[in-house]
């Protein structure tokens, strides 16, 4: 073989190698961007599930005492009880850690319901976006990472690829296209679960805690994460 395609290929692995090198930089020095300026808020009163079947559950509302998120503005986002199937990723993901369905329950649920007020046309949400909805849920996944680092990691690239997927076409569709659907159950509690009532209840909701069992080893993350969080360390803060 001449030696100048020799070469050539050589250069071509290299320029694919800077590329992704490139890339992985930019992604995490976006991560940490974001992660720097997203407020975290407060989570209050405690998330009540049912089970249905393998992917989906109703989440019931309290009226004494709600489950709902306060953004660091003071906006409080109070969810009646409503299906959820948690984050709706993939299931070849969950094999990932941080990638459960689960693995930040209460943002997923505050994350459906904006989902199910826009598509239902619910008073009040009217005013939220799909960007709103992508931001909101980063705010809720960085207090989590914040607030209960016993629970969950703090992993500033996780979160930023969560905002991406929020924001993509799949879900931009689903805002825009997706049908109002009420189960019979749940519309049965939703009838006095006015978002005035569920605010009045709030007063009397206490700051969320969790007590959960001893925290997984962090060396327990995929290798490829492991590498990506080395990266944000260096990677300075906007």
């Amino acid at each position: 073989m001449p030696k100048y395609w020799l070469a050539s290929g050589r250069v071509r692995r290299i320029h694919g190698c800077l590329s992704l090198l490139g890339a992985i930089y930019l992604l995490t020095g976006c991560a940490a961007g974001h992660y720097a300026h997203t407020d975290a808020g407060t989570f209050y009163g405690q998330t009540n599930l049912e089970w249905k079947n393998s992917h989906e559950f109703v989440f019931h509302q309290s009226l004494e005492r709600p489950f709902y998120f306060e953004r660091a503005n003071g906006d409080k986002i109070i969810p009646p009880s409503i299906y959820t199937d948690g984050g709706s990723i993939p299931r070849p993901f969950w094999i990932l850690r941080g990638y459960s369905p689960w693995e930040y329950g209460p943002a997923f649920i505050i994350h459906d319901w904006l989902f199910v007020a826009h598509q239902c046309h619910v008073g009040g949400y009217e005013k939220y976006t799909l960007q709103d909805a992508a931001q909101i849920m980063s705010e809720c996944i960085k207090t989590l990472m914040e607030e209960q680092p016993t629970v969950v990691d703090k992993n500033p690239t996780r979160l930023y690829r969560m905002n991406l997927a929020v924001k993509s076409f799949v879900a931009k569709h689903s805002w825009n296209e997706g049908e109002c659907r009420i189960p019979p159950e749940v519309a049965v509690e939703r009838k006095e679960q006015t978002q005035a009532r569920l605010k009045r209840g709030a007063r009397a909701s206490r700051r969320m805690r969790l007590h959960p069992k001893k925290k997984l080893p962090a060396t327990g993350a995929p290798i490829h994460e492991r590498a990506l969080d080395r990266i944000i360390q260096a990677v300075p803060v906007p």
